[in-house]
């Protein structure tokens, strides 16, 4: 990652400290998961898309909007991204209900690609802020 998109992400993830996750936090969400290896599997690869997106939007923020072929680029990996990040989420939430746990968090993103959006950055945020605490130790 180059420093000035690391720079970008750090303070993304300022910005996305001060909100309150209002479906459900990355910690409650391994909990429902529990020890069944299919779910965490899923779990994972959720989280990996949410970073991913994460990352994906801060490049989209240092875009130099004046160079149109930079942007389209850019913005279409984004949009990939977002598309793959909102599939793993309602993947997960459907293995939940398939394994008879609570997924009534979904239905606050569905048909919400913004919704979807925030909720990608929460967990990330959430996600990366544990493994900071977890080096600290």
């Amino acid at each position: 990652m180059s420093p000035e998109l690391e720079k970008t992400v750090q303070k993304e993830l300022n910005t996305i400290s001060h909100f309150s996750n209002p479906y459900i936090s990355s910690a409650d969400l391994k909990i429902a998961c529990g020890q069944n290896e299919t779910l965490m599997e899923l779990y994972t690869n959720m989280v990996s898309n949410c970073v991913r997106y994460l990352i994906s939007v801060c490049e989209f923020m240092l875009t130099n909007i004046d160079r149109d072929k930079q942007f389209q680029e850019i913005d279409m990996k984004r949009k990939v991204v977002h598309n793959s990040t909102i599939d793993s989420i309602n993947i997960l939430a459907r293995n939940l209900k398939n394994a008879g746990k609570d997924n009534s968090w979904i239905s606050k993103m569905l048909g919400n690609r913004s919704a979807y959006a925030k909720f990608a950055q929460l967990i990330a945020f959430e996600t990366i802020k544990e493994k900071e605490i977890g080096n600290e130790e």
